[in-house]
């Protein structure tokens, strides 16, 4: 049985990284909210979004640093780039938290705030809407598979070849 923290929680944890990461913090707030939200991962059992999430945040830090090292303009430009990416890491680490939480548990936990049925009406779509649109997703990439097509990143543009005249 996977341990689950209160929706609540979750809630309030992804609206505190929001504020958090997109005000002017240090780079150990940063690193310290990043540990917390691990702790809420591993707390949860999701021991495979721990390590993509920790090892994607460690090389993007290294290589924001690096560019800061590095100077020059194309540096600089990057290293900005790479910087928002890793101001929104841990936002996209908090969402993992609240993503795996039922949402019954998640629609009682906003009906116990007294949120208005509308807002929880709309999280109750679009936490029922990602699912769904990842089972489509799986169905329509293994019909892809059986009839051959690849399904790639790759696009291929088909130009058709003139037709050579036989007579």
């Amino acid at each position: 049985m996977t341990r689950m923290l209160d929706p609540r929680i979750k809630v309030v944890a992804l609206l505190f990284v929001n504020l958090l990461m997109y005000s002017s913090i240090t780079y150990w707030v940063e690193a310290i909210c990043v540990l917390l939200i691990t702790l809420g991962l591993l707390y949860q059992q999701q021991y495979k979004d721990v390590s993509i999430s920790l090892t994607g945040y460690a090389v993007i830090a290294a290589l924001t640093f690096l560019m800061g090292i590095i100077g020059g303009e194309a540096a600089v430009a990057i290293g900005a780039f790479l910087l928002l990416i890793r101001k929104m890491f841990p936002v996209f680490m908090a969402a993992k938290l609240l993503i795996h939480s039922p949402s019954g548990q998640l629609i009682c936990g906003l009906q116990k705030w007294h949120c208005p049925k509308v807002l929880i009406v709309s999280v109750a779509v679009i936490l029922r809407f990602f699912p769904t649109i990842a089972e489509e997703f799986r169905s329509i990439k293994n019909a892809m598979l059986v009839r051959g097509i690849p399904l790639n990143i790759k696009i291929v543009y088909y130009t058709p070849q003139p037709q050579q005249n036989l007579f």
